[in-house]
């Protein structure tokens, strides 16, 4: 990765972008549709493939200021800022909840444990060991385990970078392909005979960080020239979107026990990311080329709402919903919009005010 590539200033303006917004907003909506059971979304787990796409690329973007130690020191503050006071809020209160409804009982203790894990990032290593060995128990914290291989991919990137690129020389376009055949072989290869253990492991997953990781080291090569005619963009764009919402929405036509149908909308999804972002006119958040900004016809604020509250939202509704439909199942739906409250509220008092810190650090 040469020096000045993907500088912050153009990071700043892909983060703004309006369609990777709204399709972070669309990730979260399949995921939540998922687990609440509404009819035809059977896939809608595929919404935290889009994230760990979504995350390998913005974080590629940021990575390329990590020059030395205290840059790597400075990144995994921020990091920290965003992550964790948001993930303790959510167990501190779900495991509050939980011991005021049932006491000190053996499934408290094996809560407080995923929580603790949750916050080390590695919570998704319990439920893979668990999951292969039998049907894993139902758990408030069991979505953790893609917060815990975020967590992962945060401490990890960094030090690889620095170390492999900056140290060694090495070529970060072909240790980030390495990186992914390797990962996407074992996942294709685990997932036919413990689709389980394949969904829940770490090194199934690397390989979706480093797709969204070569869509921006691709876009750093090519940032001043179009990839696409404005034909073209919408014809792809509306092609994967497609691909997306066609498996999402209709996974139960599948065998769902085979995790490499998967493989579809992901593509499909970093085909979206690639062109959504580099089609737009520069980057900008405020672009106005219509033409082929799919998601902005018309504008959809709800989505873009979702997206602003996506991981206060990701964290809170799952386990809101454990306590719902263990009480209450037919009020599923009052469930969903008591996390959408929480999450605002969580946005709002948390995130928001730690990102404002962060950015009067920074002037």
């Amino acid at each position: 990765m040469a020096k000045g590539q993907l500088e912050s200033p153009m990071y700043r303006l892909v983060l703004r972008n309006r369609n990777l917004h709204l399709l972070r907003g669309l990730a979260i909506i399949l995921v939540v549709g998922y687990h609440i059971g509404l009819p035809g979304f059977s896939g809608g787990f595929v919404g935290v493939d889009i994230f760990f796409l979504i995350s390998g690329f913005l974080i590629t973007m940021k990575l390329s200021s990590v020059k030395t130690k205290s840059d790597i020191k400075n990144f995994y503050i921020q990091r920290a800022k965003k992550i964790i006071p948001s993930l303790f809020v959510v167990a501190a209160g779900t495991l509050s909840v939980f011991w005021y409804l049932y006491g000190w009982t053996d499934k408290t203790a094996r809560y407080l444990s995923e929580a603790v894990q949750s916050l080390l990032g590695v919570v998704n290593n319990s439920y893979m060991f668990a999951a292969t060995a039998e049907p894993y128990g139902y758990s408030p914290f069991l979505h953790l385990w893609s917060i815990a291989i975020e967590i992962q991919f945060y401490v990890a990137a960094p030090l690889l970078l620095f170390l492999l690129v900056y140290k060694f020389k090495l070529n970060a376009r072909l240790i980030v392909s390495a990186m992914l055949l390797v990962s996407l072989s074992l996942f294709v290869w685990v997932s036919y005979f413990d689709p389980l253990a394949a969904y829940y492991a770490s090194f199934g997953r690397i390989w979706e960080f480093s797709l969204g990781a070569l869509i921006a080291l691709a876009l750093s090569t090519h940032k001043s020239r179009k990839l696409f005619t404005d034909v073209q963009a919408k014809i792809v764009q509306l092609i994967a979107l497609a691909a997306i919402l066609v498996f999402s929405l209709g996974f139960g036509w599948f065998i769902p026990e085979i995790l490499v149908y998967s493989l579809f909308p992901i593509f499909a999804s970093a085909a979206l990311l690639l062109v959504i972002v580099k089609e737009s006119k520069s980057y900008s958040f405020e672009s106005r080329s219509t033409k082929m900004d799919l998601f902005t016809q018309p504008p959809l604020k709800a989505i873009s709402f979702l997206s602003d509250i996506s991981y206060p939202l990701y964290l809170v509704h799952y386990p809101v919903l454990f306590f719902t439909y263990a009480y209450y199942p037919e009020f599923v739906f009052v469930g969903v919009l008591f996390s959408l409250l929480s999450a605002y509220l969580i946005h709002r008092t948390i995130e928001q005010p730690l990102l404002r810190n962060k950015q009067k650090s920074s002037e």
